[in-house]
């Protein structure tokens, strides 16, 4: 893969005052999407999409909590490692994340909600 849709988020911060700048999910070019989990959320974590050129608008432009951007970025070599295994698996971390699929949603605290698929009649 070239590259990936990562969805960031101004979010509130654990304090409550601040905003903190997370990433909610990533894309491929294929239209799946994958769940960052709670405890990697925050952009701070991913130190290595943090210092790009792209991530930096992208925190420039998140002035107000709850505003979100969806940006294509670029893999380069060091990304692709952080973010893709041998098989092109999305991964962060020690972990493969979970797709998202059209059955499924997340409420504002990330909890599931199953939603009913609709039947033709």
């Amino acid at each position: 893969m070239e590259k990936l849709l990562f969805k960031f988020a101004s979010l509130a911060a654990a304090d409550g005052k601040s905003n903190v700048i997370c990433i909610t999910s990533i894309g491929t070019p294929d239209g799946r999407m994958y769940e960052v989990p709670d405890d990697l959320k925050p952009a701070s974590k991913h130190t290595a999409l943090a210092s790009t050129d792209v991530y930096a608008k992208v925190k420039n432009s998140l002035k107000k909590r709850h505003q979100t951007r969806a940006v294509w970025i670029p893999l380069s070599k060091e990304l692709k490692n952080v973010y893709l295994d041998a098989g092109e698996n999305i991964q962060y971390g020690d972990q493969y994340l979970d797709e998202i699929t059209e059955g499924t949603m997340f409420s504002q605290n990330n909890t599931k909600i199953n939603v009913p698929e609709k039947k033709n009649k």
